[in-house]
């Protein structure tokens, strides 16, 4: 059993470093960081999931290396923010439904619009 693998992570308070230990579920056979699973973090995660999507964010009205400088200070660089912007998935609109074209058009109006059908001379 592993102990006191290190890790890091980059959030948006700063870095982020701690020692976690490997378990094993004796029912299911399967090994997991709990320490990871605890702080929702995938594996080979560098960056936090809320620092990524402010440096999206940022990165949409300015260059990636001044998103990186004013989210975070610079910490992360601008290929890992370009990395991050491509690794979204973006889902397709849906196709607008066309509008039905309408042969005829009846328009009812009273007494009060009649006046208004008078040519002008």
């Amino acid at each position: 059993m592993k102990c006191n693998v290190p890790r890091s992570v980059e959030t948006k308070a700063g870095l982020l470093e701690y020692h976690r230990r490997y378990y094993r579920n004796i029912q299911t056979k399967e090994y997991a960081y709990l320490a990871d699973h605890a702080l929702q973090i995938e594996s080979y995660q560098r960056v936090e999931d809320h620092l990524e999507l402010a440096l999206v964010k940022s990165a949409s009205e300015m260059s990636y290396r001044s998103a990186s400088a004013s989210v975070c200070e610079g910490r992360v660089s601008p290929s890992t923010v370009m990395n991050i912007i491509r690794k979204i998935e973006i889902p397709e609109e849906k196709p607008k439904e066309r509008k039905k074209r309408v042969e005829e058009l009846h328009i009812q109006a009273d007494e009060d619009h009649v006046h208004l059908q008078k040519g002008i001379d």
